[in-house]
């Protein structure tokens, strides 16, 4: 078997920042940024990433109107290489200051297609057109099924997967695509991605907090804690044990105090997943996190009241829960509100609902113990600072 045809890679000292359909290269020793489209952005970007040429070609031949793909790489290699940009060219002389663009004239009046559509998934206030291409596109659309719209459904922003040999790489809109990272890490990246988007379109009309939330009997309650505490470990459980799903990791709070439905995956790590038995249950890659799809028959489909927040801590030992006084469920709250950027008003906002919503502690060591404080919430059935 032959060894793949490797590309240049850029001079040392040379930056590159890909965009939707351009590429900026900054070459600081010879002080000019450049600005590519077309094709030459497209094989610099490969150049940038340690692309496979064979890979790069196929790429462009199953995306452009191209009759010869190699001839078409070749020719944007020897404009790069004019530029002074690739290794083993000297630097191109520039003006004696930073910041001076110069703009390569399109190799081609060629346009890359777009990524392929994979669903339209919506969120609270965000509806999201998903495209992308290889397993990681296809492995989110399919965690994200409980979340998908029917088409055509106008959309708000647009996400991209972009899967090559060199990894997959996420970007929103027009904005540049993050570094490229494997397949694992990459869906955990895109659902932490999303979860942050979602946050932000709903924090203009409801409060929003960073929490998991599960529902009995039409009442909810609001899971929250520090990465590791096993806030979402304990909705699975829950879940697992008959309550029904309603969010997680963003559970927006509407006027009437209701839990809105985020039916994202529950995130869970995968010594949580194991612990609970779904590990195996996981589809597609995970080994950052093992996100469980949870399923229509065990969701909350509307929004459902919300009785009581519970701050988890996850100890060995005896468990524990007590009510939070006013300052110090205010303070919860903030704490676990810091997904998005404070607006003005956004502390007012916390207090309001500290005045019609319990907040608890609760440090507990096994998830048994946890399920039974979480219903004694919902009963308000607390007696005690020990359950």
């Amino acid at each position: 078997m032959a060894a793949p045809d490797p590309l240049p890679g850029l001079r040392s000292g040379v930056e590159a920042a890909s965009f939707a359909t351009e590429v900026i290269l900054f070459d600081p020793l010879a002080r000019l940024a450049h600005e590519l489209g077309g094709i030459d952005a497209i094989v610099a970007d490969a150049c940038s990433t340690g692309e496979a040429r064979g890979e790069l070609e196929q790429d462009i031949a199953a995306h452009f109107p191209a009759d010869d793909a190699r001839q078409v790489v070749d020719a944007a290699l020897d404009r790069l290489a004019r530029l002074g940009v690739l290794e083993g060219t000297e630097p191109a002389v520039g003006p004696p200051c930073l910041g001076c663009v110069e703009t390569l004239p399109p190799a081609a009046p060629l346009r890359r297609r777009p990524e392929p559509h994979l669903a339209t998934v919506g969120a609270l206030a965000t509806v999201i057109d998903l495209r992308g291409n290889g397993t990681v596109g296809r492995a989110l659309a399919e965690l994200l099924g409980d979340l998908v719209l029917p088409d055509p459904t106008p959309a708000t922003t647009t996400m991209r997967i972009s899967t090559r040999r060199s990894g997959t790489a996420v970007a929103w809109g027009r904005q540049p695509h993050t570094p490229r990272l494997d397949d694992a890490t990459a869906v955990a990246a895109a659902l932490m991605s999303i979860d942050a988007v979602v946050a932000e379109d709903a924090a203009p009309r409801w409060t929003v907090l960073h929490a998991a939330t599960v529902a009995r009997s039409d009442r909810a309650v609001a899971i929250t804690g520090h990465s590791g505490d096993g806030k979402t470990t304990l909705a699975a459980a829950a879940v697992l044990a008959g309550w029904a799903y309603v969010a997680d990791e963003v559970t927006a709070v509407d006027q009437q105090g209701r839990a809105l439905p985020y039916h994202r995956p529950l995130g869970l790590r995968p010594d949580s997943a194991a612990l609970l038995g779904l590990a195996g249950a996981t589809p597609g890659p995970g080994a950052v996190l093992r996100p469980w799809r949870v399923g229509p028959d065990r969701q909350r489909s509307g929004p459902t009241p919300l009785v009581a927040m519970v701050r988890v801590r996850w100890r060995p030992g005896p468990v524990q829960l007590a009510r939070l006084d006013a300052p110090r469920a205010v303070l919860t709250l903030a704490d676990c509100s810091s997904l998005v950027e404070p607006r003005p008003g956004a502390l007012g906002a916390l207090v309001s609902v500290s005045e019609h919503l319990p907040v608890y502690e609760l440090v507990y060591g096994s998830t048994d113990d946890g399920l039974t404080a979480l219903s004694n919430v919902t009963k308000g059935d607390i007696l005690t600072r020990r359950v």
